[in-house]
């Protein structure tokens, strides 16, 4: 089975996070407090503390800021999506990023409509022993849930495009009729 292979297949779902991400990621949290999906082997993302399949991550309690990339198997990942966007909602941690595959079809996909996103430029190279591989065969997504997206957008500019969701509520839409000349009722 060739490199690419992994990453369709359910015989590793472990891709480590390139450097230059993490880099990116610790610039925007200041330091990383949790990696709920860490490797069972030598730590890779530099955080103070770190959740292995053998601690499963999905029930510990979580705390601080948390940089996720978990494991990319399909119902894997949105069991983790939703537990880090409850985390969030409830206080739990401060502030994540979640490095996913750009699945743009997929429900767990959509859960983070509400959070920007980084739309990675080309095709990461996961790294394996802290060796680049091949380029994934797949788009890369990192989301940020957190309270200063312009550090983000600072940090992952060079990564990939920063998208957003815009705020169409009422005082927006009458805002804009205003500035417009448009009557709003």
């Amino acid at each position: 089975m060739n490199d690419l292979s992994l990453h369709y297949s359910s015989e590793s779902v472990e891709h480590y996070t390139p450097d230059q991400v993490l880099d990116a990621v610790v610039k925007t949290l200041g330091e990383i407090d949790l990696d709920p999906c860490s490797n069972p082997g030598i730590p890779h993302v530099p955080c103070k503390t770190r959740f292995t399949e053998a601690h499963d991550g999905l029930i510990q309690t979580w705390s601080g800021r948390v940089f996720m990339n978990p494991p990319y198997k399909r119902y894997v990942i949105n069991r983790w999506s939703e537990r880090l966007i409850g985390a969030y909602h409830s206080g739990e941690i401060e502030q994540a990023i979640a490095l996913l595959p750009a699945r743009t079809s997929t429900r767990w996909f959509r859960l983070f409509n509400e959070f920007p996103v980084c739309l990675v430029y080309g095709r990461l190279r996961f790294l394996k022993y802290g060796v680049a591989r091949n380029k994934a065969p797949f788009p890369s997504a990192i989301f940020y849930l957190g309270h200063n997206p312009e550090l983000f957008y600072q940090n992952f500019i060079n990564i990939g495009a920063i998208w957003a969701t815009m705020d169409l509520s009422d005082a927006y839409l009458k805002g804009a009729a205003l500035k417009s000349g448009v009557s709003y009722v």
